[in-house]
């Protein structure tokens, strides 16, 4: 603190605030602002210039402040002092008490992940009970560089490029300071001896977010550029601009793509996905997941790309992303399927099981829904059986008493094999059918015939080579596939 003070100086955070309020219409007179507020400098600056322009401007303001209890003492003292003085200014006051160790162990994330999932959380809670428009965060110009560089770094896409925006109205989040510098803030602090807390962890360089900002940007200003931070901060406003632009057109496309099943599943039409430019397939992409997941949070590059492969396999095919997103090529479309189980459950199989238990009361059928088909059994006609002529992957010729019964017609299982006619050798029954690049979906519900418990059919595929007609004499059987619809 210094015991000079500037007015004119202090008052520049607070100009600076209003104009991009007034310019990008973030905040207007009918608004009640939930401020979220730590104690720091940041927060606390906001906190006074919100209060003194909420006067100004006409909208109400309330705070709000998450303990994390990650200091212990320290972050019980962060919550104690933003209390007292919420309550010197006469403001709503909402504070809760969270366990971020806890959370994010029972969920897999790290603090910084966990601590931001429950603080929005809360900050979401207060804004629909208390009648709140929207949240104000005191992210500023140098936070939004430091962001930029740090997605850049661990590997993004347009979306981290653009890092913060002033408004974001998913979120109904506004950033009063996103156009002003830490150092316009450290002004006001100053010149106003607004009181502020530090939070002792900004120290700590093990985290990615603080070595950037005290190692990596001092580094590349003293070596390379002296104005990065602007640098940066016009490469986010650029590729803003341009994700509005193409996320225009591949919402165009969207329902051209897109089929939405329900609350938890999507289909995307594979050959409209492949004849789009791959930019805006990407984004179709991600806005599907989104839709299904909330969120694209550890959604990477590789899942995108994952699924535009699968968009240009011509067999049938699975992935798994984070969240419990099951993708699955079936056919010409692809599912993205949010699963209420782990992953690793298999996908349940539409077991079915029918049986022939004699021959005699000819001919008769029987349906088969789950493969869309039905079988007619009836007897030979004459001049119809000749051993030098194959039976056709629709049509079965047997003799009656070389079958053991029951005959079962059942779907496929793992261990299935056969002897298929032409062919040396047994095979099992789900490798033909790959082979014949059948999607795993009709895998599971393909029909099969067997008699003792060996395969002798996959109908509409194949023989047995047991089925080899010997001679033309005999009592036969025919037995033929009809389809479904």
């Amino acid at each position: 603190m210094t015991e000079t003070t500037s007015p004119e100086l202090a008052w520049i955070l607070k100009s600076i605030a209003k104009q991009t309020i007034k310019k990008l219409g973030l905040i207007n007179s009918s608004d009640k602002i939930l401020a979220a507020v730590s104690g720091g400098p940041d927060s606390m600056a906001m906190l006074v210039v919100l209060h003194d322009l909420s006067t100004e401007m006409g909208f109400k303001i309330g705070v709000a402040h998450v303990n994390h209890s990650l200091r212990g003492a320290e972050s019980d003292g962060d919550a104690a002092f933003v209390e007292e003085y919420v309550k010197e200014l006469g403001l709503e006051f909402h504070i809760t008490k969270v366990d971020v160790n806890a959370y994010r162990l029972k969920h897999g994330l790290s603090p910084e992940e966990a601590a931001r999932d429950l603080r929005f959380s809360f900050l979401n809670e207060v804004m629909k009970n208390f009648g709140y428009t929207k949240i104000a965060t005191a992210h500023h110009s140098g936070d939004n560089a430091e962001l930029v560089l740090m997605n850049l770094i661990r590997g993004t896409g347009p979306d981290g490029l653009e890092g913060m925006r002033p408004y974001s109205p998913e979120k109904k989040i506004v950033r009063p300071f996103i156009h002003a510098s830490r150092s316009d803030i450290s002004l006001f602090i100053e010149n106003t001896y607004t009181p502020f807390r530090i939070d002792s962890s900004n120290n700590d360089e093990s985290l990615l977010r603080n070595s950037i900002r005290k190692r990596l940007i001092p580094h590349i200003e003293n070596k390379f550029n002296g104005r990065i931070r602007d640098a940066l901060n016009r490469l986010s406003d650029i590729i803003a601009v341009e994700n509005d632009y193409m996320n225009n057109i591949a919402n165009n496309h969207f329902h051209d793509v897109i089929i939405i099943n329900g609350e938890d599943e999507i289909s995307l039409r594979s050959k409209n996905l492949k004849s789009l430019h791959e930019a805006i397939s990407r984004r179709i992409i991600r806005k599907a997941i989104d839709y299904i997941k909330g969120n694209l949070k550890r959604i990477g590059q590789s899942h995108i790309e994952g699924i535009l492969g699968l968009a240009s396999k011509d067999y049938d095919c699975e992935m798994h992303m984070p969240g419990r997103i099951r993708a699955l090529r079936n056919g010409d479309v692809i599912i993205l399927r949010k699963e209420k189980e782990s992953l690793r459950t298999p996908l349940p199989v539409p077991a079915y099981r029918y049986l022939v238990e004699d021959l005699e009361n000819l001919p008769f059928e029987i349906d088969i829904p789950q493969a869309g088909l039905w079988i007619r059994f009836r007897a030979a006609q004459e001049g119809e059986v000749n051993p030098s002529e194959l039976s056709g992957a629709n049509k079965i010729i047997f003799e009656k008493d070389s079958f053991k019964l029951p005959i079962v017609i059942r779907n496929t299982k793992p261990g299935d094999s056969f002897n298929p006619m032409g062919m040396k050798g047994s095979k099992t029954v789900l490798r033909f059918l790959m082979d014949l690049k059948i999607p795993e979906s009709q895998r599971k519900i393909q029909a099969i015939m067997e008699s003792g418990d060996t395969v002798l059919w996959i109908l509409g595929k194949r023989i047995s080579e047991k089925l080899r007609l010997k001679d033309s004499g005999g009592n036969y059987i025919v037995a033929e596939i009809f389809y479904q619809g």
